[in-house]
């Protein structure tokens, strides 16, 4: 489960776009530590657009840091000033590898002025910065947010979680097993035999060849189905080619 937390934010409007880029990845746990702008204003609407009002008006207020990310297993504060005492520990690359398929991943952004105090980065477990070009480091909040989400949720082995549509994809997705790919030979080799496409009606030295084209196709099951529906169609045809 991922959390973003917005500390102290100056804008609505950002705060109304990080809805939105919330909306498109799927999250709606957000947490916003002492803002400085009405959540609820005109503005937070207008960036948020009515696709996300749901999720801004579901923001959740803290007073502190520590309320924001209690009970989380893994905090990733983000900042792009570093030192002694602010030393990144973590790649924007390794984000999918912190997210806890179980527990609470809080992602945390400072303010668009200030970002996050070194008190903020004591509660984070992780330091990251994100790699950006260095004559223009600094990422508008509602910028960070994106580029954190896009690096994580939908690299994560977990994204069917947040994903209902990516996992009716990858589901169809999926390559043909042996099973499959055998029906799909068997039904082909009828179709053949019905159309007469044999020699001396052996369909099967033939079929070797289609058999070869297909597996180097790496058909998936979607696809197997489609090509069912043709040889299906081309059997009706036969069976009432009025």
């Amino acid at each position: 489960m991922i959390r973003v937390v917005l500390v102290s934010p100056m804008h609505a409007g950002n705060v109304g776009s990080v809805a939105r880029i919330c909306g498109n990845f799927g999250i709606t746990d957000v947490c916003v530590v002492a803002p400085r702008c009405d959540l609820k204003s005109e503005d937070a609407q207008i960036f948020a657009t009515y696709h996300a009002h749901g999720i801004l008006n579901g923001f959740v207020e803290c007073a502190t840091l520590a309320e924001a990310v209690q009970g989380a297993q893994c905090v990733v504060g983000f900042s792009r000033r570093i030192g002694d005492l602010r030393r990144p520990d973590l790649k924007w690359a390794e984000l999918p590898e912190v997210i806890q398929t179980e527990g609470l991943t809080c992602f945390v952004f400072g303010s668009e002025d200030t970002g996050l105090a070194q008190s903020d980065l004591t509660l984070c477990t992780h330091l990251c910065t994100l790699p950006t070009n260095a004559s223009v480091p600094s990422m508008n909040l509602s910028q960070a947010v994106t580029a954190v989400l896009a690096g994580s949720v939908w690299q994560t082995p977990t994204v069917k979680e947040y994903f209902p549509a990516v996992k009716s994809r990858l589901e169809a997705e999926r390559p043909v097993n042996a099973t499959a790919m055998h029906s799909l030979i068997e039904h082909w080799r009828q179709v053949m035999v019905a159309v007469g496409l044999t020699r001396d009606g052996n369909p099967d030295r033939l079929l070797h060849y289609y058999h070869r084209v297909l597996n180097r196709a790496d058909l998936t099951e979607r696809e197997a189905n489609m090509f069912h529906g043709f040889l299906s169609q081309v059997e009706k045809k036969l069976e009432s080619p009025d």
